[in-house]
């Protein structure tokens, strides 16, 4: 069987290497536009603080391709596919002239992973602003914090948080605007947003909430400046800044995906084993859209663990081996904010008269810890300051068990998996 793979990130990896357990004489084909063996792109906000090698980045040794028997094609852009010739059409960057390349497959998976969301803000490329995504990206922020002075971060999400406080270790002044009254609203209630909040500006970082940013200005006299560079507010408010950084969000990166060839909505639509609406073709990671154990609803769950476990049983179904992937938990994060631990799950905000909530609030030892049940079944969680038990927790929320028997046991500090051990 001819597997080929577009996407070297969590999810591409994570197929190859169980194809090939499944397959040890199959042909194994990535394809990427990047130029480096797989790389945590979890790690580049702290590759941005200095002190880390390319090495370090790597969760795969460069021996894998060839131990696994794999084809790696590096610095190849997909231009499109040929559905019905069974052909992916790709760039080879590598040769003079960019040459095309046709690379025929029997069974293709698409996990190209997401790419940053350009914002409407108005002249944000005179600016020359930056973003995230890549390690050719952190490469060309650090070589800009070098000769930066003052930063300008939009968006707090979780990758402009850990950019502030990452760039901030270098001793840049860092400024963090965000439109929304709080910093990651969907992610976070106020307690917990206040908590990571103080660490922020305990740390030096300035944060602006509440406002957007409605145009970027390449050159603006100032008092004591006169080639200032920067954005000005909702408010009226002009913020300098040397080096910009947006950080407002993902997409699915579909950008060579024909319009009407594959079935697609927020991100690629597949079915229970990873299967498109091509025959032979399959998707996973953050290009897909899957079931979300809290809601039910269908969606985008860009998170690494969901995407190495998609690409697991997107292998199995190219191997012939039937596999059924459930639910998975679309709203999860892990991070640690100023030696502060953070896992959020699931609707961390809900409430009504259906809803329970229960609260451990430490704010001495700076440890919040909450749980939200809906239906007998737990649809949120915040374990910030402290995270044991957040692994058991996360697996009755994936798995939809009923609590109602142990709901106030949750949050005990001796709460594990052997007091529920018959329910997984």
């Amino acid at each position: 069987m001819n597997h080929v793979i577009i996407g070297n990130g969590a999810a591409g990896i994570a197929a190859a290497e169980t194809i090939r357990k499944l397959d040890n004489s199959g042909e194994i084909t990535i394809i990427t536009a990047e130029r480096y063996p797989a790389y945590s792109k979890c790690l580049l906000s702290d590759y941005l603080a200095g002190g880390y090698s390319d090495d370090l980045l790597y969760f795969r040794d460069k021996d894998f391709y060839s131990r696994n028997k794999i084809q790696i094609r590096f610095k190849h852009t997909v231009k499109d596919i040929d559905f019905s010739r069974k052909i992916v059409i790709a760039t080879d960057l590598n040769h003079p002239g960019n040459q095309e390349t046709e690379i025929s497959y029997e069974r293709l998976l698409i996990a190209t992973g997401s790419k940053p969301v350009v914002p409407p803000i108005k002249g944000y490329r005179q600016v020359n602003p930056y973003y995230l995504n890549t390690l050719d990206d952190a490469k060309r922020i650090m070589k800009a914090a070098a000769q930066a002075r003052d930063v300008l971060i939009i968006g707090a999400g979780f990758v402009g948080l850990e950019v502030a406080f990452n760039l901030r270790k270098r001793g840049l002044k860092v400024t963090l605007v965000d439109k929304a009254a709080r910093i990651l609203p969907a992610q976070l209630d106020e307690t917990a947003a206040s908590i990571i909040t103080k660490a922020l500006e305990a740390e030096g970082i300035r944060v602006c909430l509440g406002s957007g940013v409605t145009e970027a200005v390449p050159n603006r006299r100032l008092p004591w400046r006169s080639d200032t560079k920067g954005v000005i507010l909702e408010n009226g408010d002009f913020i300098s800044a040397d080096l910009l950084v947006i950080a407002v969000g993902s997409v699915p990166n579909l950008d060579f995906i024909t319009p009407g060839t594959l079935r697609v909505n927020c991100g690629i639509v597949v079915n229970q084993q990873l299967m498109t609406s091509v025959a032979d073709v399959y998707a996973a990671g953050d290009v897909i859209e899957f079931i979300d154990a809290v809601t039910g609803e269908t969606g985008p769950a860009p998170i690494w663990p969901n995407a190495v476990l998609e690409g697991e049983y997107a292998a199995y179904n190219m191997a012939g081996i039937r596999r059924e992937l459930d639910y998975l938990i679309a709203m999860q994060n892990a991070a640690e904010f100023r030696e502060i631990p953070l896992i959020s799950m699931g609707l961390v905000n809900a409430s009504g008269p259906d809803v329970e909530t229960f609260i451990e609030y430490r704010p001495a030892g700076g440890i919040y810890r909450k749980i939200i049940i809906k239906d007998n079944r737990i649809i949120g969680m915040i374990f910030l300051g402290d995270v044991c038990q957040s692994g058991v927790i996360g697996e009755l929320m994936r798995k939809r068990i009923p609590v109602t028997a142990i709901k106030d046991k949750l949050l005990n500090l001796n709460f594990g998996y052997s007091q529920i051990a018959n329910d997984f």
